[in-house]
């Protein structure tokens, strides 16, 4: 048994087609680590595939660039401040001379087009990412090979972020699942397992996820309680010593 964030690459896709409270979806595949090259200079980052929903549904905003095109050629990039100032030195507050570059990653003979520069992310982001690249990418372009990137449910190597329309209760939605897994896996003829899907709300991903291979950096919510009610009671104990000292003390004067 499997209990994963990863999934098929068909999932957003089909769940937008076949139930209308689903307002928008974004596919990411992680690219990490990657070598980019420009004339003079060679370093190694941690990068994602994205949907060009991804600006629309997260809020990474840009310092360069316009966040609607960015990610609509196969061979664009887009990239964090750290990157920009690491691959070209470039330090104006807006990256503007950055937009244009071009870089090669590693193994690709296909040069990418910088398209825009984003704030790096903060560290406690859910995400962590030095790049992106368009999602379509991965199965246009010299990676037609890789057509289960596109639309496919036989190899779990992605993810996806679903974005519900404003109302909809999730745990309602949730409920139409195991209807939506007998359609599009009928059993488990198609990916030779039996799927069952559930959805993680963002909010609870760092706390309180327990599936393996999670694309975020998580957190255990018993270890944070745990050391919040051990400072409580150092604080309590601490209290109280105190009131005794001082009780103490004020009787032998």
């Amino acid at each position: 048994m499997q209990h994963s964030t990863q999934t098929y690459s068909g999932v957003g896709r089909a769940l937008k087609e076949d139930y209308p409270e689903v307002e928008n979806y974004a596919r990411v595949a992680t690219l990490s680590p990657r070598i980019l090259i420009t004339d003079n200079k060679k370093s190694t980052f941690d990068g994602m595939a994205v949907d060009g929903s991804f600006f629309s549904m997260f809020t990474y905003p840009l310092k360069s660039g316009d966040k609607e095109h960015a990610l609509n050629e196969p061979a664009s990039i887009v990239l964090s401040e750290n990157a920009a100032l690491k691959m070209f030195g470039d330090s104006s507050n807006n990256y503007s001379s950055v937009l244009g570059k071009l870089i090669q990653m590693e193994r690709n003979p296909v040069p990418y087009k910088v398209t825009a520069v984003y704030a790096n992310v903060p560290a406690n982001s859910h995400l962590q990412f030095d790049f992106l690249v368009p999602y379509f990418s991965l199965y246009t372009g010299g990676n037609k090979f890789w057509k289960q990137s596109e639309y496919s449910f036989t190899e779990s190597y992605f993810f996806h972020y679903i974005q519900l329309k404003p109302g909809t209760n999730h745990k309602s939605f949730e409920q139409k699942l195991p209807e939506f897994s007998t359609r599009h896996f009928k059993g488990n003829t198609v990916s030779g397992s039996i799927e069952q899907f559930s959805l993680q709300p963002l909010l609870k991903a760092h706390l309180y996820s327990d599936y393996q291979s999670d694309i975020a950096r998580t957190g255990n919510a018993t270890t944070v309680w745990g050391a919040l009610i051990s400072a409580i009671l150092i604080i309590m104990i601490a209290w109280i010593n105190y009131v005794n000292l001082a009780t103490a003390s004020h009787a032998a004067s």
